[in-house]
């Protein structure tokens, strides 16, 4: 584990440094660096984990030693950060609370603090180096593939065009191709189907929504986004529809009832909405899984709809006041099973009601004797 350590104070440094080496808790000796080189040296040398003093020095007089790499970790190098400070609290205003992001105060026998979290936050290093490992080879991979195409489509005298080409290309490869490599061996969990929070600035079909008055645990306050992405996009600054299409949410033994009458958890009904979550729907019911603190376990209801004005829903992050919060997206494919479902739903004929028993003994009379009697 390459551990950076963002402090001035040559005493501070070197308890840390004896205390890291006595843990063994890194192969390689720690680096070091004051305030002042510390982004470039975040930079430079890539840590797997930063040990980071805030410095609280007169906030009137503009002294805010610490913050700025902090800043830098949290948008650009993403890595495990101990803020080690006499006001670790200082800190909460950029990171607020993380599992990356761990305080320790500044006291006797805080260098012990510290080590232990290292060792805790050890055991995820390797995952994030992996990522970020695969990402970049994903990327070079692309403009491998992505570079000679444009090279070939747009000459040297259309450069600027060239240039824009490479950049949009390459992001939609980029992103077709690690969706399809990222498949491993291990199953979803139920919750990964979620992309939270949303990504994209606009609506999109399959997005959860919550009515901003309406308490996080209450089924009844989301509604899942029916109404096609493509005409929720905004062209010239304005949506081909003013108006969403949305289905109800319910809590999902609600929706278990109606889509496949489980009243109960008995050996039967368990079997019952084991058969059904692989299809992902049935009956106009979607069961949607838990996102702990964000979203319930709860079930859309494609035959209970209701419809939203545009302009009355916001991103999760926004500051604007509107009825509903986009809360999180449906991922590929799980996005279009919704839209599948809803077309089952809706573009279904309407019959009249049939004698199916008669049928079914007409359609008997003409299968060999063998299969009528079921041997």
């Amino acid at each position: 584990m390459k551990i950076l350590l963002v402090e001035d104070d040559p005493d501070f440094i070197r308890i840390l440094r004896k205390t890291i080496r006595e843990r063994k808790l890194s192969e390689e000796e720690p680096l070091e660096t004051g305030f002042d080189g510390a982004e470039e040296k975040i930079k430079t040398v890539r840590p797997d984990a930063v040990v980071l003093d805030i410095y609280d020095g007169d906030p009137a007089k503009g002294i805010d030693r610490g913050s700025n790499s902090l800043d830098l970790v949290w948008k650009d190098h993403f890595c495990p950060v101990i803020v080690y400070s006499a006001n670790p609290e200082r800190a909460k205003k950029v990171c607020g609370e993380h599992p990356f992001v761990l305080y320790v105060a500044k006291r006797k026998d805080g260098e012990e603090e510290v080590a232990e979290k290292l060792r805790e936050i050890r055991r995820y290093v390797e995952s994030l180096r992996d990522v970020r490992e695969y990402v970049q080879g994903t990327f070079s991979s692309v403009m491998k593939k992505v570079a000679p195409h444009v090279f070939r489509a747009y000459g040297e005298e259309d450069a600027p065009r060239r240039a824009s080409a490479i950049k949009q290309a390459a992001r939609r490869r980029l992103a077709a191709q690690m969706d399809e490599l990222s498949g491993t061996d291990e199953k979803l969990a139920p919750w990964e189907q979620y992309i939270f929070p949303p990504i994209s600035e606009e609506i999109r079909t399959g997005d959860i929504l919550r009515n901003s008055s309406g308490p996080v645990k209450d089924p009844t306050a989301f509604r899942l986004v029916l109404t096609p992405s493509c005409d929720l996009e905004r062209r010239g600054g304005k949506r081909k529809v003013e108006n969403v299409l949305v289905s109800l949410c319910c809590p999902v033994g609600e929706g278990m009832q109606r889509a496949v009458s489980v009243e109960n958890v008995s050996k039967g009904g368990r079997k019952r909405i084991e058969s059904f979550l692989p299809s992902g729907y049935t009956n106009g019911i979607i069961p949607l899984p838990k996102l702990i603190d964000f979203i319930p376990s709860m079930a859309a209801d494609l035959k209970r709809l209701e419809i939203v004005p545009a302009d009355e829903i916001a991103n999760s992050e926004s500051t604007e006041e509107a009825e509903y919060v986009r809360v999180a997206s449906l991922d590929s494919p799980f996005r279009e099973m919704v839209s599948w479902a809803y077309l089952q739903v809706a573009g279904r004929p309407g019959l009249p009601e049939r004698d199916i028993e008669a049928w079914v003994e007409e359609i008997s009379e003409e299968l060999p004797e063998a299969k009528r009697s079921g041997t």
